[in-house]
C-alpha cells in the first residue's frame, strides 16, 4: 500500500489479527508446510506454533516446519516417573533451562494446552524462552496444582533421559481457527487490494463506510462466506496465462468484480479448494462506471504479482 493508505495506528491494532492469520488459521497450517518461512525467505518453511503432535502414538509438544514434525526439548511427567525428551545435542543444558523456569513457579508465563495426552500424564517444553504445557482435557486445574509443589528434576532419580526422531510415521496436530479475525483480516486485504487498484480517493467514499465499520470492529463474518472456488477464477487464471503470466499453482489470487449493483472481492490462497468472498458495497449505483473487474496474482514462489483488467462476468 502506498504510504498515507493506512494510518500506522490501525496498522498496529491489525498486527494481532493479522499474527493470528498467519500461525493459526488454515492458512497458517499450509504455510507451515509450503512456505514462505520468516520475511519471505524461500528456503524453508514457516516455523509453525508449538502444539500437540503425535509421533508414532507419542503425543509431544512440537511444531512443523518443511513437512516435518520438529520436537522441542521438553519433561514428560507420568506419575513418578519424569522422562525428558529432546532431539538437540546439549541435553543437560536443556534440562537446566527447564528445571529453573519450573522453580519459579511464575504459571501465569506458561502457555497451556490442552490435547488428546492422557490426563495421568502432562509435558512441560521449552522453546524460544517460552514454557508450553501440555495436558489432557480437563486436566489443567489439577496439573497446576502439581507445577505449584513441583521440586527439581534432577534431584528426582527417578528421571529418564531419551531422544526421539522428529521423522515419524504418523502425525497428528490440532488448530482451531478464530473465523472472525480470519474474515476479517481477508476483508482488509481485499479493500487493501481495491484502494491499490483504484485509488485512495474512491476507497474513503461512502459507499465503503460500512465495510470499513465491519473492519474496524471485526464482524466481517456478516459480510462473507466461505465457497468452492467459482469457475470465474478458473477463467481469469487461463486470461492471465494466455496473456504470458505464467504462475504458481500455489499462488494467492483476488478478484473484484461488479454485479448489478454490488461490489464483491474474492480471495483465495495457496491454490486451496474454497474462496472467501466479501461483499465491499451493495450501493455502487453513484460510482459503477469508476469500477472494473479486476484479478490480482501473488505469486510468492516467483517473487512475482500482477493485475490483469478483466472483462469476464
Amino acid at each position: 500500500m502506498p504510504n498515507g493508505y493506512v494510518s500506522d495506528r490501525v496498522n498496529n491494532e491489525f498486527s494481532k489479527l493479522e499474527l493470528n492469520f498467519a500461525r493459526d488459521s488454515v492458512v497458517g497450517i499450509v504455510r507451515e508446510f509450503d512456505g514462505p518461512g520468516k520475511r519471505g525467505s524461500l528456503k524453508q518453511a514457516s516455523k509453525g506454533k508449538v502444539r500437540e503432535i503425535s509421533i508414532d502414538e507419542e503425543f509431544l509438544l512440537g511444531y512443523m516446519q518443511n513437512m516435518e514434525p520438529v520436537v522441542i526439548p521438553q519433561i514428560i511427567f507420568a506419575g513418578m516417573v519424569a522422562t525428558f525428551t529432546s532431539t538437540t545435542a546439549d541435553i543437560q543444558t536443556d534440562i537446566n533451562d527447564i528445571d529453573k523456569i519450573l522453580k519459579e513457579k511464575e504459571l501465569k508465563k506458561y502457555n497451556f494446552i490442552e490435547g488428546k495426552i492422557d490426563t495421568e500424564k502432562y509435558i512441560v517444553g521449552l522453546f524460544k524462552g517460552k514454557v508450553y504445557v501440555l495436558v489432557g482435557q480437563g486436566s489443567k486445574n489439577k496439573v497446576k496444582q502439581e507445577l505449584q509443589s513441583y521440586g527439581s528434576v534432577k534431584e528426582n532419580k527417578n528421571v529418564q533421559v531419551h531422544s526421539v526422531k522428529n521423522k515419524g510415521t504418523e502425525i497428528h496436530m490440532e488448530f482451531q481457527m478464530d473465523l472472525p479475525y480470519f474474515y476479517t483480516v481477508c476483508c482488509k486485504i481485499i479493500f487493501n487490494f481495491f484502494a491499490y487498484s483504484f485509488g485512495q480517493r474512491l476507497a474513503c467514499m461512502g459507499e465503503f463506510d460500512l465495510l470499513r465499520k465491519h473492519i474496524k470492529n471485526r464482524s466481517c463474518e456478516e459480510i462473507s462466506k466461505m465457497e468452492q472456488v467459482p469457475e470465474v477464477f478458473w477463467k481469469c487464471g487461463d486470461v492471465a496465462r494466455r496473456i504470458g503470466h505464467e504462475y504458481d499453482k500455489s499462488a494467492h489470487e483476488i478478484f473484484v468484480f461488479k454485479t448489478k449493483n454490488e461490489l464483491l472481492g474474492s480471495i483465495r490462497f495457496y491454490g486451496l479448494d474454497f474462496v472467501v468472498t466479501v461483499r465491499l458495497s451493495d450501493n455502487i449505483e453513484e460510482i459503477k462506471d469508476e469500477l472494473s473487474n479486476c484479478f490480482f496474482v501473488c505469486d510468492w514462489k516467483k517473487q512475482n504479482e500482477f493485475v490483469v483488467g478483466m472483462g469476464v462476468e
